[in-house]
């Protein structure tokens, strides 16, 4: 299956259309679904121009009849469906919750949390007979908290969260991976309807939720382009509960505890494994093999990364955390934090708050833990804040808040 057939719902705008146009220029065969016909040729068009195969269905996910009919004719032409991309969504009825109405709530839940159950009910009735298949529903960040005018929206996007975990764990046993991922604003006409004005009024509603930052529709699609794309290991690896359940950064489940002096602490995700190798361009080779057997896909590391770290990187992506390889001569690895001989370099751990990078730090000393380096930020990226610190048997390890992870 060098060319995967991939459906996608709410293509004609924002995330959806940037999902498709990404999907074209790697040479997959498409199907589009949406409600505006003259729109939707012109995207089939446009995707054509892109020497891909493309066609349009016209479905509103809301209703059952529609949502069977748009995946039959996708099997009908192009004799079966390996990714489906569920982006329809409505924004609803922005307002405080005194306003909202039983119709508010319909408008709302019907499209964004029906139309995501139908549409999956349909792909699994092809994809689980097929036993492999990659099913991406596009959640928000709003899927993990609230916020004042976004009630009903964002209790939408905590339900579509629900229907991921629980159909990934009922489709991993036959070889299907059903994820979501959730991007925070988007400059898209929903953002601009939903604000009133767009980006202008952005800043005090992302800040009020620390998602202050201006993401566009191109710059997510790489996420579920690269999660449909992962077909092409043909499902040998299984993932069980856990890895099943691929949401994606911004909503790692993370939860808070308190410890034995009272303090709050993150419960935090894994960030990354890294390892260090003697041959960068010979165990690249290896683990290439290896890690796209087991579902990893490469990732391609920043110039600036590795300009911050002295070093060649080379990186694996997975469901919920990365794997990367860099040589043990690297000008890097004279740090006491790192590591100058093949073997496990550290793991690291995202925190949820800058704050408990120090909370962290001074647990360690607490209970007399090795500490490689306090807490200091590092230029991988901006804001990037972490302690590194050992186990009893000089295991090392990363607790790092990262802003907008």
């Amino acid at each position: 299956m060098n060319t995967p057939v991939v459906l996608i719902t709410g293509a004609l705008t924002g995330i959806g259309r940037a999902t498709a146009l990404a999907f074209a220029k790697e040479g997959a065969r498409i199907v589009i679904a949406g409600r505006r016909d003259e729109a939707g040729q012109n995207l089939v068009a446009e995707l054509r121009r892109l020497d891909a195969e493309a066609e349009y269905v016209n479905a509103d996910v809301r209703h059952e009849d529609d949502v069977r009919n748009l995946v039959d004719k996708t099997v009908a032409r192009f004799g079966r469906l390996d990714v489906a991309v569920n982006a329809a969504g409505t924004e609803g009825k922005p307002g405080p919750v005194t306003e909202q109405s039983a119709e508010s709530y319909a408008a709302t839940f019907d499209t964004n949390v029906l139309g995501t159950l139908l549409s999956m009910k349909h792909e699994l009735r092809v994809m689980l007979p097929q036993r492999h298949g990659s099913i991406i529903n596009v959640s928000s960040t709003y899927g993990q908290t609230g916020a004042p005018g976004a009630s009903v929206y964002a209790a939408s996007k905590h339900a579509v969260v629900g229907l991921t975990q629980s159909a990934a764990l009922e489709a991993a046993e036959l070889g299907v991976r059903v994820n979501a991922v959730a991007p925070g604003p988007i400059d898209t006409g929903m953002l601009t309807r939903f604000t009133g004005t767009g980006w202008p009024s952005l800043d005090s509603t992302a800040q009020t939720h620390g998602q202050a930052r201006r993401d566009c529709a191109n710059d997510r699609v790489s996420r579920i382009r690269q999660g449909g794309f992962q077909h092409r290991r043909d499902f040998r690896c299984r993932w069980r509960q856990n890895c099943a359940i691929g949401i994606r950064t911004s909503v790692h489940e993370r939860f808070k505890k308190k410890d034995s002096g009272g303090s709050a602490m993150a419960r935090a995700s894994i960030s990354h494994i890294a390892l260090t190798v003697s041959d960068l361009n010979r165990s690249a080779e290896f683990y290439d093999r290896i890690f796209k057997f087991m579902g990893y896909m490469p990732a391609l590391v920043p110039e600036s990364t590795e300009q911050a770290m002295k070093t060649q990187l080379k990186a694996w992506v997975g469901p919920g955390y990365s794997i990367s390889i860099r040589p043990s001569k690297g000008d890097f690895a004279h740090r006491l934090h790192d590591l100058n001989a093949p073997g496990f370099n550290h793991m690291a751990f995202y925190a949820e708050d800058r704050s408990d990078i120090d909370a962290m730090y001074n647990l360690l000393k607490e209970i007399g833990a090795q500490v490689l380096d306090p807490p200091a930020e590092y230029p991988y990226s901006p804001g990037y804040f972490a302690v590194y610190f050992a186990d009893p048997d000089g295991l090392k390890f990363e607790f790092a808040y990262v802003p907008g992870a």
